[in-house]
């Protein structure tokens, strides 16, 4: 009986172990969870896998319309608004991981199965090469807003007592809300089950004083119970009710910190809402095996064609507001 046969230089299988690659890499992206093709979520997500030829993706922004929108007795005429659109320009770059052993005799000797543990390293390496670029691009400048504690004037004022405090993210989230009164487009907040949410991103030692601060321990005590299935939630500590918003906390370790001019332990939290940040890919990762050495060596290397960028608008930060504390060092 004649029996159908797909090759492994089939185009279809091609395709689905990019497919697969890219599946399994996001899966261990820790900023995957943010990433979404709605221009609603944290980090706007482009995946034009068919791309015209070019070095750079354009995202498209519609900042909210000024002015009384109402038009009253019929009046239309030279009284229509012409809503304006801003782009943020994406540049692409071609980015690569890869490990090498040996084959053969060598992959013979342990019971696991030598590539395919190899390709889960790699799958989980490119997430962290991901996940830091991702912290790299969000924290390569200072945020064009930023709250501290005591309403310090800028980072090299904060003391050794001026750590986190429910009143500076209450703050930081009105102020969003409103763009400071219209100073600037407003921080659009991620909505969630019909309420407005913000991301609060900060350092595992930062959430350690929270813990220890009175206020916020009545703070926690009413938290609100997180969404089981909204990736938002996935990992998150708390969900708080911090004036006009919702503030989702969540930690990691690539959050900046430092120390300021008086050698004072600070760490650079952030406030994200929709379109901190925009992430463009226009290939699918892919993994590529090669061999060597007369087919004695195997490498395999993840690569892609990707890049990001902090969203901003007219030099102004679009969708992130920056929140900077001093900590208690846990490693001193």
């Amino acid at each position: 009986m004649a029996m159908m046969t797909v090759p492994s230089t089939d185009s279809s299988a091609v395709k689905k172990w990019s497919k697969e690659v890219l599946k399994e890499t996001f899966m261990k992206s820790w900023w995957a969870r943010f990433m979404g093709k709605s221009m609603e979520s944290p980090v706007y997500l482009k995946n034009d896998f068919t791309k015209e030829q070019g070095d750079q993706v354009k995202f498209d922004m519609f900042p909210r319309p000024a002015g009384d929108p109402w038009i009253t007795d019929g009046d239309y005429e030279g009284n229509l608004q012409k809503y304006g659109k801003y782009q943020e320009t994406v540049d692409l770059i071609e980015r690569g991981v890869g490990c090498q052993y040996r084959g053969k005799l060598d992959a013979q000797r342990p019971a696991w199965n030598t590539k395919n543990i190899n390709r889960e390293i790699l799958t989980g390496q490119a997430g962290e090469m991901i996940d830091a670029y991702c912290f790299d691009t969000m924290q390569a400048s200072d945020y064009t807003k930023v709250f501290r504690p005591n309403q310090r004037a800028n980072d090299d004022a904060l003391v050794a007592g001026d750590l986190i405090d429910p009143d500076t993210i209450t703050r930081a989230a009105t102020w969003a809300k409103t763009g400071g009164h219209r100073s600037q487009p407003p921080i659009k907040p991620i909505m969630v089950d019909g309420k407005s949410c913000y991301i609060f991103l900060t350092y595992p030692d930062v959430l350690r004083d929270w813990h220890r601060n009175p206020e916020m321990q009545q703070n926690m005590r009413e938290a609100e119970v997180r969404g089981a299935q909204n990736p938002l939630f996935r990992g998150s500590e708390y969900v708080l009710n911090c004036g006009p918003a919702k503030v989702i906390v969540h930690t990691h370790e690539r959050v900046h910190r430092g120390t300021n001019a008086s050698s004072v332990a600070i760490s650079k939290s952030v406030l994200l809402g929709q379109q901190a940040l925009s992430f463009a890919m226009c290939e699918a990762p892919r993994l590529v095996e090669e061999t060597f050495q007369f087919k004695t060596q195997v490498g395999l290397v993840y690569m892609g064609i990707f890049g990001a960028a902090r969203t901003s608008f007219n030099s102004k930060d679009w969708g992130c507001v920056g929140i900077s504390t001093a900590y208690t060092d846990t490693n001193a």
